[in-house]
Formats: structure tokens, sequence, C-alpha cells
């Protein structure tokens, strides 16, 4: 699955995972164009482990019925947090581009809660760069 930027999908090939794992797995590769051109490649077999977000950004993003193009996007430019930071020169700017990207996505995806996406793009603004920190992922 190709998707350009801000275009969104009709589906998202995810499965849930058991209960024991508390999570979702994608079902088929996505391929995503990102606000800077760049290709983000979510591979098949990609896992979205639940646990490890945060419980306030799980409230704010993350259903445990289905998952967001706008949360995925985010998850996985974070699990591939080296090359981010390689890409951008540091953390900060990295963190800086997945949260914006985040907003820009859930905008597209909702664009009648824009001030609830607002306000998500706030706290993770805000907090997951000392959440990141203090987990010792940076």
């Amino acid at each position: 699955m190709k998707l350009n930027y801000l275009e969104l999908p009709s589906f998202i090939p995810v499965s849930k995972l058991n209960a024991i794992k508390n999570g979702f797995i994608i079902t088929k590769t996505i391929e995503i164009t990102l606000s800077d051109g760049r290709k983000l490649s979510i591979p098949e077999g990609y896992i979205i482990q639940s646990t490890n977000i945060p419980k306030w950004i799980k409230k704010l993003s993350f259903s445990t019925q289905k998952v967001s193009i706008a949360t995925l996007i985010y998850d996985r430019l974070w699990t591939e947090q080296i090359s981010e930071i390689e890409y951008f020169g540091n953390i900060y700017e990295a963190l800086q581009f997945s949260n914006k990207e985040f907003l820009k996505w859930n905008n597209a995806s909702n664009p009648s809660n824009r001030f609830i996406n607002f306000v998500k793009y706030q706290f993770l603004k805000h907090f997951s760069i000392r959440y990141y920190i203090k987990k010792g992922l940076v």
C-alpha cells in the first residue's frame, strides 16, 4: 500500500495481537510520503506495542479498537529514531518533525477536531522529549 502525503487510507492493514502482547501488527507493508518528501516504510509484521506508549499519549491518540495513520507514522518515526536523529542532526529537530507530522496527519484524518488535534500536538511537543529521556530511549 502506498500513500502520498496526507492521502488517507480506506483502511489500515492491521490486526490486533492477543491480550498478552497488547498491541497491533501490520499485515501489509505501507509506504507513506512524508511532508518533507521522504518515504517512510512500515513493513508487514511491524508491531505497535501499546504497552510502550505512555498512558497519557494512549488516551490522546491510541485507541484500543483501532490504529490511526497519524499514530502509526509517529510510532514508526520513533522506532527509526537513530536514522531520524542522523537525518536532522539532533534529537530535538527529529522529535519536532515527528510531532508536526503527527499534527498534519491528524488534521487530515479528523479535520473537524482541529482543536483536539492541536491539544494532542501540544502535549507531545512539551512532554514527549521528557518521557523519552526518562526512559533512556534517546
